[in-house]
């Protein structure tokens, strides 16, 4: 109540991160929402919130391109050579090897947790080396960076959580969606897996499933 009421007297944008594993306290939002009308919430969050008034915008990955017109690389490239700077502060980057880690960042899909760390294993591995392995197994991506959250400590501790977050029901959705290869239609979720609409919602809104420009998941 003490929060409602000072909020309540302000204009501010309240960021908040990190949401998914606090979805059963959207009530808090909702209330800021309600009583709090000079407030604009700004929140990130794996799992979609389902409040009225909530706007969505889907993050992808950082942008990706295996060539580029001009000197300046795309976003995914540059953080990975920021990165790979930070353990291999002389290691030079010509155009041949701006291209692989474009390849590398395609790999990934741009995902910058992914790109951070890839860009790890320069201690050890040559970019050449590093795309060759990501082409094989996603088991570079499983190194546990020693950070503050050990939901980002890998990718497949982001996976983790976000499985951590999915009703048995929904566990069971995704097993049995997962023998699609390229994609599938909602009439092959429901013949094939089983899988009916709502369910297949929900694994959108919990950022598992994508649905592309042609109505296509993955």
């Amino acid at each position: 109540e003490h929060l409602l009421r000072q909020l309540g007297r302000r204009e501010m944008l309240l960021v908040l991160d990190n949401l998914e594993h606090l979805v059963d306290h959207r009530r808090l939002v909702a209330d800021i929402m309600a009583r709090a009308a000079g407030v604009r919430i700004l929140a990130t969050s794996r799992v979609r919130l389902a409040l009225r008034g909530e706007r969505l915008f889907d993050l992808a990955g950082m942008q990706v391109a295996s060539e580029w017109p001009g000197e300046e690389p795309p976003n995914a490239v540059t953080l990975f050579v920021r990165c790979a700077r930070r353990v291999r502060p002389d290691l030079a980057f010509g155009r041949d090897e701006l291209r692989c880690v474009a390849r590398i960042a395609a790999l990934v899909e741009g995902l910058p947790l992914a790109l951070e760390l890839a860009a790890t294993w320069l201690r050890a591995l040559t970019i050449d080396a590093i795309e060759g392995e990501l082409g094989r197994s996603a088991r570079l991506l499983e190194v546990v960076d020693h950070g503050p959250s050990e939901r980002h400590a890998g990718v497949r501790a982001v996976f983790d959580h976000s499985w951590s977050l999915l009703r048995p029901r929904e566990r069971a959705a995704l097993r049995a969606l997962a023998v699609f290869r390229g994609g599938w239609t909602r009439e092959a979720a429901a013949d094939v897996a089983a899988v009916d609409l709502p369910v297949l919602l929900t694994l959108v809104d919990a950022s598992l499933v994508r649905r592309d420009a042609s109505g296509r998941y993955t």
